[in-house]
């Protein structure tokens, strides 16, 4: 039987473990297949992996202490000859990951009522252009955060989700972009504006409306690539750029001042504030996204356009309601300055489904 989850399925190597005990997946190994292992850990039971392994793809220890935990939580041991589970991805292994993310792809979004900051930091964003609380983690990886135990700030809770939320951005954003760049009939789409996109542009058209000024296509994927970069460069070094803050009148879960990723400190860090640890793992990494845009974006850069909820519509907000635009109806150039749209369209284009996890859903 072959793979069925979209992230596994027609991975050579991930097909060839499901079947074969010499394809198995070790410690040491390196490649597209594994991040997708680690994508599917972070996914499925938010563990935390280490930013290097992450943005190498490699099967480092961290992520061997994920897939331990994975296998022990779940007792996934091959009796004939282990009596607990070991740190390797094998046939029985791949296919439990593969079962739990196809369920996970179709699912659908839950509603709900968290609200998340849109200040946006102490620097409002205008316009791309030329105190400690506590909170219990559920489960983590084995020289990590424990079961039950206390997490002090709002920045440690913070650093438990950046695995899930870079792996939204390499493996969703970033290797979408990349591909769409490469496609040979984009010169085609920008000399003909009335030419009908394909439909391997139909994720980010939904996020980011790039059919709406398809002259200018190539320059707008080039865009989109660099501020996905820097949001990668951030998550990469997260505890250098994430600090803990009290709640204020106007933030309560999270902010970062715009363009602050240029900068020294004190302005180069988001803050997380108490609210934050009230979120659940998906909501909290599509913060983390939403206000990485805000930092890397630049001076009056990434701005509020629309909110991504309800979907699909969205709703006007801040700059899109002087226009009375919502966010299916955003030019590309708002869109494309929209904070919203940035994580929105990470788990878009990772998870091959519109579920837009974050401001409108505390427990998710």
């Amino acid at each position: 039987m072959p793979l069925h989850s979209r992230l596994f399925r027609g991975d050579p190597r991930l097909e060839a473990c499901l079947i074969q005990d010499s394809a198995h997946i070790t410690q040491g190994a390196a490649g597209e297949h594994v991040a997708k292992i680690q994508f599917a850990l972070a996914t499925i039971d938010n563990f935390g992996i280490a930013p290097r392994d992450l943005s190498t793809g490699t099967y480092g220890a961290s992520t061997a202490d994920a897939v331990l935990a994975y296998k022990t939580r779940r007792q996934i041991i091959n009796r004939s000859y282990q009596t607990k589970a070991d740190n390797i991805v094998g046939k029985m292994t791949i296919a439990s990951l593969d079962k739990e993310m196809f369920v996970h792809e179709h699912q659908s979004t839950i509603g709900g009522t968290c609200v998340m900051n849109r200040g946006g930091g102490t620097i409002e964003p205008a316009g791309l252009g030329t105190g400690e609380s506590r909170a219990i983690v559920s489960f983590a990886i084995p020289g990590q955060l424990q079961v039950g135990q206390p997490v002090l700030t709002p920045s440690a809770m913070a650093l438990t989700s950046v695995p899930l939320a870079l792996s939204w951005v390499r493996l969703g954003a970033i290797s979408e972009i990349e591909t769409l760049q490469a496609l040979k009939f984009i010169a085609d789409l920008e000399k003909n504006p009335k030419l009908a996109f394909p439909g391997v542009f139909d994720t980010i058209n939904t996020h980011f409306h790039l059919d709406r000024d398809p002259t200018r296509l190539r320059r707008n994927l080039r865009r989109l690539h660099q501020v996905f970069g820097l949001i990668r460069t951030v998550l990469d070094k997260a505890a250098t750029f994430f600090k803990s803050g009290p709640n204020l009148p106007k933030s309560k879960f999270a902010d970062a001042p715009m363009g602050g990723f240029q900068f020294g400190p004190p302005s180069n860090r988001i803050t997380f504030r108490p609210g934050y640890l009230t979120c659940g793992p998906n909501c909290r990494a599509a913060m983390i996204v939403h206000e990485c845009a805000h930092f890397v974006g630049g001076l009056s850069v990434i701005n509020h356009f629309a909110t991504e909820f309800p979907i699909p519509q969205g709703a006007p907000q801040d700059l899109g309601k002087k226009a009375g635009r919502n966010y299916q109806q955003l030019l590309t150039g708002e869109a494309l300055r929209n904070a919203s749209s940035y994580a929105a369209y990470a788990i878009h284009a990772a998870t091959g489904t519109d579920s837009r996890f974050g401001a409108n859903n505390i427990s998710v």
